[in-house]
């Protein structure tokens, strides 16, 4: 039975792994793998069913994981370009770093 363990943290996926089960498992079962306790998490007909199957959750997980650090960087940028005193200060900055070189 072609399995992927997963290993999660909150709601990420912080580890998961290919595992050829000897048994029958079902979704969700607990199974220790190298001294690390981890959950069924898809069950495929072959290896690379599965390891697709993998590759799609992990790939959105990414994604989303992408678009809130995006979110976050945006915010700081826009507080930058509207902060004055910040922009005044990078100004100040720079102008000493080049009269010193």
């Amino acid at each position: 039975m072609h399995t992927i363990l997963v290993k999660k943290d909150g709601d990420r996926i912080s580890k998961a792994v290919y595992f050829n089960s000897k048994f029958e498992r079902e979704l969700g079962e607990a199974v220790n793998y190298q001294d690390i306790r981890m959950n069924v998490g898809i069950i495929a007909e072959s290896k690379d069913e599965a390891i697709m199957a993998m590759n799609i959750i992990i790939k959105n997980q990414n994604k989303i994981t992408r678009k809130a650090a995006k979110k976050e960087n945006n915010w700081i940028a826009d507080l930058m370009k509207n902060d004055t005193e910040f922009n005044q200060l990078v100004k100040d900055h720079k102008e000493a770093v080049r009269n010193n070189w």
